[in-house]
């Protein structure tokens, strides 16, 4: 968090503390949060933020490449820090719970070219559905 702060600062963003509320949120959440999520974490630390202050600051934190949009097909927006290592989703269909899958078989495809039709590979997103541990139990 704290190299988050400097370098925001270093990119001319004012670090205030609605904003760091919702930094703290993020990076101490789950994997992937909603807006409303997002919002009800942020709130432990600044009970007063409101959520329009929570889409802008999401919408300077993308704009600086340091969350992305996730989209998990079921029409709900989800926002994840922009981190150093790649990982995937599992997604389960019956509860709705997100887990990050560290390690990323894909990875040494990316930079590189396919010959067939000459398309250059920049990045991928994996999600992988089916039932959490908790839903073949129940």
């Amino acid at each position: 968090m704290d190299e988050l702060r400097q370098e925001l600062k270093i990119r001319g963003y004012r670090l205030t503390s609605q904003r760091e509320a919702v930094l703290r949120a993020i990076y101490e959440g789950a994997c992937t949060q909603s807006v409303e999520e997002i919002h009800e974490r942020a709130k432990q630390w600044l009970p007063s933020l409101g959520l329009t202050t929570v889409y802008r600051t999401l919408e300077l934190l993308k704009h600086a490449r340091k969350v992305q949009e996730i989209y998990l097909g079921d029409g709900k927006v989800r926002y994840e820090p922009i981190l150093e290592t790649h990982h995937h989703h599992l997604i389960c269909q019956v509860c709705g719970k997100v887990e990050p899958v560290e390690g990323c078989f894909l990875s040494p495809f990316e930079g590189a070219t396919l010959v067939r039709n000459g398309f250059q590979i920049l990045g991928h997103r994996l999600e992988l559905y089916g039932r959490c541990r908790d839903c073949q139990e129940g």
